[in-house]
């Protein structure tokens, strides 16, 4: 009698991977990154910052470069609202003023601005890691209001003859001189009241332009 094969999908794969992981990775290479700088920051002190192997390290992220991507533009990504978020009886100015509110927010955020100092510094310049940043990064954030503008498209809401280019203005719009500001390390050229007129009235605008009929 033949013994039955084992299905190596059923074999034990040892203690249960730390779901929380990633995020202290993240956490202690956003602190090193700060810290050191691209240059001088260490994936062994990385690893000691998030309680964890170098080995383990590694089998999240390949290499120290592909790191520094991914804490740039977790602070970005993770603050802007996803399309599914939303409820679609939602009004869109609202909609859109809500993203205004929270893109704004996560780009002038000192931990953001700080990681975008150390991106431009003459030592970190690299092509490649710029473009790689770029396109997971903020221009990821304009995908993601295209998909949303396409949508309110698709439900005869809006009538916009490119998405991807007006997702593009209408964040433009919305960083203003406060990016700017946040990048020159000057203080915010609004207060909080200031502020929410100013990005009710760049989401007024945008429903002006393009509500359809």
């Amino acid at each position: 009698m033949t013994a039955k094969r084992e299905n190596p999908s059923h074999r034990g794969r040892g203690r249960p991977r730390d779901i929380g992981l990633r995020e202290r990775i993240l956490e202690a290479a956003e602190a090193e990154f700060l810290d050191e700088g691209l240059d001088g920051a260490r994936m062994e002190r990385i690893a000691s910052r998030a309680g964890t192997s170098k080995m383990a390290l590694y089998q999240h992220f390949a290499s120290k470069m592909v790191l520094f991507h991914e804490v740039r533009n977790n602070l970005l990504i993770n603050h802007l609202p996803q399309v599914e978020q939303f409820c679609p009886d939602a009004d869109p100015r609202e909609v859109l003023v809500e993203i205004a509110r929270h893109y704004l927010k996560a780009i002038t955020a000192p931990a953001t601005i700080q990681q975008l100092h150390l991106l431009c510094q003459p030592r970190a310049k690299d092509v490649r890691a710029a473009a790689a940043f770029f396109d997971s990064g903020p221009q990821a954030a304009v995908r993601q209001v295209e998909m949303l503008l396409q949508q309110y498209c698709d439900q005869d809401v809006f009538a916009i003859p490119s998405p991807r280019m007006a997702a593009e203005q209408f964040l433009a719009m919305v960083r203003g001189n406060e990016h700017m500001r946040a990048l020159l390390d000057l203080q915010p050229g609004r207060d909080a009241q200031a502020l929410d007129i100013y990005l009710a009235s760049c989401a007024d605008l945008f429903v002006r332009a393009f509500r359809s009929g």
